[in-house]
């Protein structure tokens, strides 16, 4: 089976996990499940930056809040130890993935998929966006590269 996470499904999932550096636990033995059936498990590049660009800033927003937090005790006298850091660390979520799941695997769009979504954008064709004014390249670039995706894994798994 192939299966190929999207950025829905990774935000259902609870965000302080990511936030904290850990794999949600559904996700953790969802996955395992899958590899241990020899399923192929991956997650476009466009998935990626989406879910890592909203795990990133829910990490800013607590930090800020935190920060906040902080600096109210203090103008109340109260002293913080230890230090708050200044900045986030960036949180890849692929790459958190990636460390304890090895075989997943990260679907880069080609320049074919990117011509491919943008006929279908230009030209209005499936997947429609949410909203019909609205310009959803991405869902169409992930949905090129699922079907392309498809071909490859099927070659190599033919291959094994």
């Amino acid at each position: 089976m192939y299966i190929i996470l999207d950025t829905n499904y990774l935000r259902s999932l609870p965000s302080r996990d990511y936030v904290a550096g850990n794999i949600p636990e559904k996700l953790k033995n969802q996955l395992k499940t899958a590899f241990g059936r020899g399923d192929m498990v991956a997650i476009p590049r466009t998935v990626q930056i989406e879910i890592n660009a909203w795990v990133n800033d829910l990490a800013k927003r607590e930090s800020d809040s935190v920060k906040q937090a902080s600096e109210l005790l203090r103008s109340k006298g109260y002293s913080i130890s230890p230090e708050l850091s200044e900045s986030v660390e960036a949180i890849d979520v692929f790459t958190l993935l990636k460390q304890e799941f090895s075989d997943l695997y990260l679907l880069e769009p080609t320049l074919d998929e990117y011509i491919e979504a943008e006929k279908r954008a230009s030209n209005r064709l499936p997947p429609y966006p949410r909203n019909p004014d609205g310009e959803e390249f991405r869902d169409r670039i992930i949905w090129c590269q699922v079907s392309l995706s498809r071909l490859y894994w099927a070659m190599c798994s033919r291959l094994v």
